[in-house]
């Protein structure tokens, strides 16, 4: 039986780590931390990241997201947006960005007063186009 037990103990610790290791957790005042490198973007193709948060209770925190796309061949053109979910299943839209036109482009999304423990990047081509695609988050606390 004791060896049952710390088989058990032992099992629900490694599956505890296994799925801890789905999401990267962000936490508040440290650097910013790259969620996307490298990914490219082929025409209409879309592709998402997903991060849970660790953001401490009842403080306003606010998200800084910057998304940089590197054009390798046709037009860049990005939709981006930026959704939320406190259960990691139910998503709804926070703010929306693209990213057009030129060799380099980026663009910087401060989202102010984020509730939700999960925030979920989609970025979707439009038109004829090969991008590479690079993102960073950063989390900050709203002074009152």
């Amino acid at each position: 039986m004791k060896r049952f037990i710390v088989f058990s103990a032992f099992l629900f610790a490694a599956i505890g780590y296994v799925a801890a290791q789905d999401y990267t957790i962000y936490k508040v005042g440290a650097a910013p931390t790259q969620i996307v490198t490298n990914d490219t973007i082929t025409n209409t193709g879309t592709d998402d990241v997903t991060v849970l948060l660790k953001l401490p209770d009842n403080e306003p925190v606010g998200l800084a997201v910057e998304m940089i796309a590197a054009n390798v061949s046709g037009t860049t053109d990005i939709d981006v947006n930026y959704q939320s979910s406190l259960d990691g299943t139910n998503f709804y839209t926070v703010a929306s960005d693209s990213l057009a036109s030129g060799n380099l482009t980026y663009i910087h999304e401060d989202i102010d007063g984020f509730t939700g423990r999960y925030l979920k990047v989609v970025y979707t081509g439009v038109g004829t186009n090969v991008t590479k695609i690079n993102g960073y988050i950063y989390v900050f606390k709203i002074p009152k």
